[in-house]
């Protein structure tokens, strides 16, 4: 039995603290949303003036923030009440600003169109594509987590911790001749 198995392999560490992550690719407010829920945990959130200032010390361009409106909320629909503005923001100009940008430790509301660099938060996510050559049935649950279970051995036997794993199996491919059954 052949079976391409995706293996999702999440690494955090030990510390709770938030961690950000500048990101110098330029998308859209809300193509910078996925993004950031793909790779790490989502766009920034800056919750206080301590994380506003380690923010500010790796940005030097306006970059996404997770701050959007009506009104003005969060990507993960947290309100929250810290909010440092640049002067005269936000200004909602010309009634189409709906998403924020960061820079040097203030806010300010843009188009949501626009391109721009954008601050993720979270740890790092690290997917891993294995192909598996099995005569197990991968659809067994139990059988997964066996697996799972030894790989996860083997990483920590190494020294990493903090870490989990998680399958993930991509949708089977179906080829022409089994889309069509009536020419049997």
């Amino acid at each position: 039995m052949d079976t391409r198995v995706l293996l999702g392999l999440l690494f955090s560490g030990p510390s709770s603290a938030k961690t950000y992550h500048h990101v110098t690719q330029q998308l859209s407010w809300k193509s910078a949303k996925s993004y950031c829920r793909t790779h790490y945990t989502d766009l920034a959130k800056i919750e206080n003036q301590a994380e506003n200032q380690q923010v500010s010390s790796n940005v030097t361009t306006f970059a996404w923030i997770g701050l959007s409106r009506d009104p003005w909320t969060w990507s993960d629909g947290s309100i929250g009440s810290f909010r440092h503005w640049l002067v005269n923001e936000p200004d909602n100009k010309e009634s189409v600003q709906f998403c924020s940008v960061f820079l040097n430790g203030a806010m300010a509301d843009t188009h949501c169109t626009h391109k721009k660099q954008l601050i993720c938060m979270g740890r790092k996510r690290i997917r891993i594509r294995i192909k598996i050559h099995s005569n197990f049935d991968l659809t067994n649950q139990e059988m997964k987590d066996n697996i799972l279970l030894q790989m996860a051995a083997s990483l920590a036997s190494t020294g990493n911790k903090g870490f989990n794993l998680s399958w993930s199996v991509p949708p089977t491919k179906l080829e022409p001749e089994d889309l069509n059954h009536d020419n049997k």
